[in-house]
């Protein structure tokens, strides 16, 4: 993957998410505690980057006709993810000394980082064009979290609050899915006009 950070490396922020949360239970709470400060510089770096990948692939437009809509696509793509993101980065944070809220909102962000390197799995190993692997990365990634929170809900025997990250993911899904209408167009066009 080079020496520079990028995008790319999401799949190794996600390993880092969901890595992290294991430590506490495995009583590597000193451990646990570094690599939590750790992350107060590695999620501003996090969104940083998807701000700069969002705006590289903006700057890389070059016909004006097309430019409106490549605009809002990248939007559909991109900003959903750096809001929910930060949300649930945010909400981890607030609730770090609650730990079933703390471990679960901390692990969902790597749901938000998952999309890209499935995307290009399904590009690499199955033949997928662009928008096919990012339109069934996402369809999985809502079905995993379903999954995910009706099996937490259970178990808690109350709404999990994996909830609130099947509602991102599937609100994130959708807004891929009207990315080409007039409606979104407009949206991401005045999103776009931010960066």
């Amino acid at each position: 993957m080079g020496n520079t950070f990028s995008w790319h490396d999401d799949d190794r922020l996600a390993a880092y998410a969901v890595g992290a949360t294991h430590l506490y239970p495995e009583g590597k709470v000193k451990l646990h505690r570094i690599v939590g400060r750790l992350s107060y510089v590695l999620a501003p770096l996090v969104l940083i980057t998807m701000y700069l990948v969002t705006r590289g692939a903006l700057d890389r437009v070059v016909v004006p006709e097309e430019q409106a809509a490549v605009v809002a696509r990248r939007m559909a793509l991109d900003v959903p993810t750096i809001i929910f993101f930060t949300i649930l980065y945010i909400l981890a944070i607030v609730y770090r000394h609650r730990t079933l809220l703390h471990s679960r909102y901390m692990i969902s962000t790597a749901f938000m980082l998952i999309s890209p390197p499935l995307a290009r799995v399904l590009r690499a190993y199955f033949d997928y064009d662009r928008e096919g692997s990012v339109d069934l990365s996402r369809t999985i990634i809502v079905f995993i979290a379903l999954a995910v929170t009706v099996g937490d809900s259970l178990r808690l025997k109350r709404i999990s609050s994996f909830a609130l990250v099947l509602g991102l993911v599937l609100l994130n899904k959708i807004i891929w899915d009207i990315k080409d209408t007039a409606f979104w167009q407009a949206i991401g066009s005045a999103i776009g006009k931010l960066f």
